[in-house]
């Protein structure tokens, strides 16, 4: 989906994308139900505004203990597009702050706002770095494999040698 920039108005419109047209390949076989709920509007003659949510659930397999689950994602953006140049221009390296990580410049020429891509952006923002089955999951034994949420352990309790070995030894004959 792509919106004109000097077709946004200053009241607001809203777009509703309930079958994830946005999503690459890649996204589309790990997400299902996926919504985007966006409004955008006119700020004033150099920028525009689009806010939004996002709504999705991925499969997965826990971390801990390899089971499959699924997990939401939800995510609300905002980005201020304008065609405002940049103060520091030059290549300078400059701090950023949260703020201007939400804006977005256009070049003065280019005349389309790429929503697709944003959509895609906070897609991958909203994926967790791990994905659990619960708080609780006791994951997998790594001695026999078993998963310790539904099996009991069948390793002996015999410790197995480790290079720390010696120093447990040594710290159980001198107390």
């Amino acid at each position: 989906m792509k919106l004109v920039f000097k077709d946004i108005a200053k009241k607001k419109c809203r777009y509703l994308l309930n079958e994830g047209t946005w999503l690459t390949d890649e996204l589309s076989e790990r997400l299902s139900h996926p919504i985007a709920k966006i409004v955008t509007y006119r700020r004033d003659a150099v920028s525009v505004v689009i806010e939004g949510s996002l709504q999705a659930e991925r499969s997965a397999v826990c971390d801990r203990c390899g089971d499959a689950i699924a997990v939401d994602l939800q995510t609300d953006f905002y980005y201020l597009v304008t065609t405002e140049p940049e103060e520091n221009s030059d290549d300078q390296e400059v701090d950023c702050s949260g703020e201007d990580a939400q804006i977005l410049r256009l070049h003065p020429e280019k005349t389309e706002i790429d929503v697709a891509a944003l959509l895609q952006e906070q897609t991958f923002l909203a994926i967790p770095v791990r994905a659990l089955c619960s708080e609780e999951c006791k994951g997998i034994c790594p001695g026999c494999g078993a998963t310790l949420n539904s099996e009991k352990c069948t390793c002996d309790s015999v410790e197995e040698s480790s290079p720390f070995a010696v120093l447990k030894e040594l710290y159980t004959n001198n107390n």
